[in-house]
């Protein structure tokens, strides 16, 4: 399937977050943003087709996941990263902020210091202060094309800090486009 990657398309006047709020989200007018999550290009025709013959349908309730969906999240773990898990291990959220905020608020008290590895989706940090936490940064260290934690850093900043939560960052790499930081978040006791 060929695709075309290079198409503008105008996303100015259209409700974008990116585009028509960026003033009110405290960004400069102008500014390009670079998202990961909403990106600017149009989604593929099989997407698309999905969408269409999925909304046919006409009744747009509430829904679940079957146990295939559970399947393939666990499959990707073992492959990606060798690990088994538990399906009782997951729990379905309507998105990664709103996990990440009820993680802190379970796993924290006001005051508590959260630790975040920058370059790292920018709700985290607004995410944290909103929950009455301290956001402390471990900054990721970028060479030779991909990012790795500083490990002694790490361990600086949790003692000094007495942290409670890490919100992390996992990098990837998306072939022939270089890393590309993407979203996990996980619980630690200090």
């Amino acid at each position: 399937m060929h695709f075309d990657w290079d198409e503008i398309i105008e996303r100015a006047d259209t409700d974008s977050l990116k585009f028509d709020f960026a003033a009110q989200r405290g960004k400069p007018e102008g500014l390009l943003p670079l998202w990961v999550a909403d990106m600017d290009f149009r989604s593929p025709p099989a997407v698309i087709d999905a969408l269409t013959e999925r909304s046919r349908h006409g009744i747009f309730g509430y829904t679940d996941t079957r146990e295939d969906y559970t399947d393939i999240l666990r499959a990707w773990f073992s492959r990606c990263h060798g690990w088994d898990i538990d399906p009782a291990w997951l729990i379905k959220t309507p998105g990664v902020v709103f996990a990440l905020c009820a993680a802190i608020r379970a796993y924290t008290q006001p005051g508590d210091a959260v630790i975040i590895q920058q370059p790292v989706y920018y709700p985290f940090e607004g995410s944290i202060r909103e929950n009455g936490c301290r956001p402390v940064v471990n900054e990721l260290v970028y060479a030779d094309g991909r990012y790795s934690i500083d490990f002694d850093d790490f361990e600086a900043r949790i003692m000094e800090n007495s942290v409670a939560f890490h919100s992390a960052a996992r990098t990837t790499r998306w072939a022939g486009y270089g890393p590309r930081p993407s979203l996990c978040a996980w619980a630690i006791s200090a």
